[in-house]
């Protein structure tokens, strides 16, 4: 294994996975992916949210996809990256939603199928850049 490629595109990755993270539930879905209002009490507000724990947990969702794609071999672009990271994005998602559906009562099944398409949306287009990264400069990547 390369561990050059294993570190770049971790960090490749962990930037996009936040970047994209932020515009989809930051700003796009920040009023529909909302939990029963009797919970609000157990979100952190903006001044205690940890933001060193949001980017170790995209930075290993980077080193997640990045190694897959890397022991899969044959992910040199960006289009051979993200159907596989796509579905494991949606597969995670769906297991984990399913289970916290299980046995919180703040989440909700209409959240967790919504949470599932935008982790596979994300996590396609994270592993697309980091298979463009794992076949740059590669003749017919």
């Amino acid at each position: 294994m390369n561990f050059t490629k294993l570190f770049v595109g971790t960090l490749i990755g962990g930037v996009v996975y936040f970047l994209l993270g932020w515009l989809v539930y930051g700003i796009l879905l920040m009023d529909v992916m909302s939990i029963p209002e009797e919970f609000n009490s157990i979100l952190y507000s903006e001044e205690e949210f940890n933001m060193v724990f949001m980017a170790v947990s995209c930075l290993v969702w980077g080193l997640l996809l990045t190694y897959v794609l890397l022991s899969w071999g044959g992910i040199k672009s960006f289009g051979a990256g993200l159907l596989p990271a796509a579905i494991i994005g949606a597969l995670v998602a769906l297991s984990l939603g399913f289970s916290m559906a299980s046995m919180y009562k703040f989440s909700e099944v209409p959240n967790v199928l919504i949470d599932s398409v935008a982790t596979a949306v994300i996590s396609g287009i994270t592993g697309g850049v980091i298979g463009w990264y794992l076949g740059r400069g590669k003749a017919g990547a």
